[in-house]
């Protein structure tokens, strides 16, 4: 496992502007989960399927799920990461990227975590997903 010369921080809780979650994008998301559990030491936990129906292999250590391996869809030409930004308010990060001269990859909407999630991309094409991540049962962060 990959861990720091000094040792790592504990586990917290991410704070609003923190990476929060990522996500690769991959031909062969089961291929791809197995290098990097044999890359980084991470357990694989079998595919879930998400509420929109796509599989999604979960990367964790420690009992803590660190990032997720999904099939690209068809739509996309190469894999890769996605990172997701945590916000407290998506529409208005949605908003802010298109005042900045961004452009939504993926607006927000309400078949996908409830309007909680949605990707923006820079001026220069690069592409973060910003979300409001709400705990099942749960009430906003």
């Amino acid at each position: 496992m990959l861990a720091a010369s000094d040792g790592d921080p504990p586990d917290s809780p991410v704070d609003d502007g923190d990476v929060f979650w990522l996500d690769l994008f991959a031909r062969d998301p089961a291929k791809s989960a197995g290098f990097y559990a044999g890359l980084a030491g991470y357990e694989v936990n079998a595919p879930e399927s998400a509420a929109t129906g796509i599989q999604r292999w979960v990367l964790a250590t420690g009992g803590f799920a660190r990032a997720g391996v999904s099939p690209l869809p068809a739509s996309v030409a190469n894999p890769g990461w996605l990172p997701y930004v945590l916000v407290s308010d998506v529409a208005g990060a949605v908003s802010r990227a298109r005042q900045a001269g961004g452009r939504v990859v993926l607006a927000p909407r309400a078949d996908l975590l409830d309007g909680n999630v949605a990707i923006v991309a820079d001026p220069s094409g690069g592409v973060i997903g910003v979300v409001n991540w709400v705990p099942s049962g749960g009430a906003g962060k």
